[in-house]
């Protein structure tokens, strides 16, 4: 059995893994703006390309709009396509910092301009600590920045090429198992992470050195 490098690096992503994950409100609140016979290939056509940068603010909410029961006011578009983002524990935060002294931290995150406006706001409020991604994190691959998106495999060579990593010294950790596996490709050590469970008990196991 091969036997695995020791980490240097941690790739994280946010949502579900350190920023607790409610995908299912935002589904209900479309559920009451939006026409459900016109949601055909909506993934591909509206959510996917505002991750990955491709359209802005503008034209997403605008293509929602039409995809809508009736024209309802913007921010009513607004307020559903944030309803599924939680919180950050204090604890998380804690652990991330300690991690940082040790490691190289890269936030590896599927997200778009609304929801990492609201996230940073949302964490300045109730944590007190401002531009988290900047004070937590050595660097951040924000999908709408790179224009790419998880679980395509580039997005991850990017990530080892633009930051100069040996894959095989990098942990990556998500919430979801087409990412890690899309990772796994490339060769990075991953852990899949069950949606909203314990962080900081999840590094205690991985990395027991941080205990």
């Amino acid at each position: 059995m091969m036997e695995t490098k020791p980490v240097t690096s941690l790739l994280i992503d946010l949502g579900g893994v350190l920023l607790s994950l409610y995908e299912s409100q935002t589904s209900d609140q479309f559920k009451k703006l939006l026409d459900p016979t016109k949601l055909q290939n909506i993934d591909e056509l509206v959510f996917h390309p505002f991750d990955r940068g491709e359209i802005g603010e503008e034209s997403f909410f605008n293509r929602l709009q039409t995809r809508s029961l009736k024209i309802f006011d913007g921010e009513l578009y607004r307020t559903a396509w944030n309803a599924m983002l939680g919180s950050m524990s204090l604890e998380t935060i804690s652990t991330l910092e300690e991690l940082k002294k040790k490691y190289t931290l890269i936030l590896v995150s599927n997200t778009n301009l609304t929801h990492i406006h609201f996230v940073r706001k949302k964490i300045a409020q109730e944590c007190g600590l401002v531009d988290f991604d900047r004070h937590l994190f050595h660097h951040s691959v924000l999908s709408f920045e790179v224009f790419m998106r998880k679980p395509e495999r580039r997005i991850f060579e990017y990530t080892l090429q633009h930051y100069n990593l040996n894959a095989e010294e990098c942990l990556f950790i998500d919430d979801k198992i087409e990412n890690t596996t899309s990772a796994s490709a490339v060769g990075i050590q991953t852990h899949h992470m069950k949606l909203n469970s314990d962080f900081t008990r999840t590094i205690q196991e991985l990395l027991p050195s941080i205990s």
